[in-house]
């Protein structure tokens, strides 16, 4: 039997939504579309799961990663999902940790570099006007 897990998912220019997935290895590396992973988000055992090969494979870029002082430091690319940890494996986020993740990754974003610097956008995709 399959081990279900609650995440917040995230893919390239969609709103995140918390949703229930596939918590096999083969369920997960279906989800991220390729082998997976992990990046530990905070000192909670919260971690963002995503293609290894997302830059390599030229995956659409998704959201940026920032430090404390709001400074880019990963980009990620490709669908990823944020999930908790138990003792040994990837387990279901809680209520809290679901929502704060949710609102921190909501809005895709656009990603822009000069020279060294990275600029952001968010934008809602329900909003955007496409030409």
């Amino acid at each position: 039997m399959n081990k279900v897990m609650r995440v917040v998912l995230v893919e390239p220019n969609e709103k995140a939504v918390i949703k229930m997935i596939d918590g096999s290895l083969e369920g997960m590396q279906q989800t991220v579309g390729g082998y997976i992973e992990a990046i530990a988000l905070d000192d909670q055992g919260t971690c963002l799961v995503c293609n290894e090969n997302g830059k390599i494979d030229n995956l659409p870029l998704n959201r940026a990663l920032v430090d404390d002082d709001g400074r880019v430091t990963d980009i990620i690319a490709g669908t990823f999902f944020v999930c908790g940890t138990d003792e040994e494996d990837f387990a279901s986020l809680d209520d809290a940790t679901a929502q704060k993740y949710l609102k921190r990754f909501l809005l895709p974003e656009e990603v822009m570099r000069f020279g060294r610097q990275y600029v952001i956008r968010r934008y809602d995709p329900e909003e955007e006007v496409r030409v």
